[in-house]
């Protein structure tokens, strides 16, 4: 953050049809495969006590950011903020080195009443909310799973659509020419399968949000 004053951050740009839109994302703070207990676990009751105490705020709190007493301290209100690192190192190199990450949750009340975020996040935050949330276009897909069935019906399917968007992009950037190939583009992407690697997306999100 020393060298911010240096540079201009880039506004949202207006689109042909005359509005701003923003793809506002981060990561996500909630995952599926933090851990797996095995049929070699003898103990998987306790060993879930234990996954469940990883959850707990205070621990998900040091496992993000580093242990209390090293990178974190409570204030007068009992939350959490940064100790400041010691000049010879930055605040993310001494991140790398003490947060174990792992299981873990951190939500927006815990942001609140347990962990303030750290300086450089609360830039983040603070430049996001005014610069680029009230373009924001839609919310991020959530970590909804997907069946075994699911996965098999689309797996061939989003690699294809992968490497050909990935092909495309480059060679877009580098000679033109997505004007006169795009309808071209759009239809390949058709014959790949991508109509049914939605249906496949929408209806597994459909599911999890009956559930929610």
């Amino acid at each position: 953050m020393n060298q911010a004053g240096d540079y201009v951050l880039v506004p949202i740009l207006t689109g042909v049809d005359g509005k701003k839109l923003a793809s506002v994302a981060n990561n996500q703070e909630i995952n599926r495969g933090a851990f797996a207990i095995t049929r070699a676990d003898k103990y998987p009751a306790a060993t879930m006590r234990w996954v469940d105490y990883l959850y707990e705020p205070v621990q998900s709190a040091q496992a993000n950011w580093g242990p209390i007493g090293v990178t974190l301290e409570k204030d007068a209100k009992g939350v959490l903020v940064q100790i400041p690192a010691d000049a010879s190192t930055s605040e993310g190199e001494r991140r790398q080195k003490v947060a174990p990450g792992g299981p873990k949750v951190i939500t927006k009340e815990d942001f609140v009443s347990v962990v303030a975020p750290e300086p450089r996040a609360a830039e983040r935050q603070k430049i996001v909310q005014e610069m680029y949330l009230p373009h924001a276009a839609n919310d991020a897909y959530p970590p909804v799973p997907l069946s075994n069935e699911e996965l098999q019906q689309i797996s061939s399917i989003e690699t294809d659509v992968t490497s050909l968007t990935k092909q495309k992009l480059a060679k877009w950037i580098v000679q033109g020419g997505v004007e006169a190939e795009w309808d071209g583009y759009v239809s390949q992407l058709k014959s790949i399968g991508l109509d049914r690697m939605i249906e496949t997306y929408q209806q597994a999100y459909d599911r999890f949000q009956s559930n929610s």
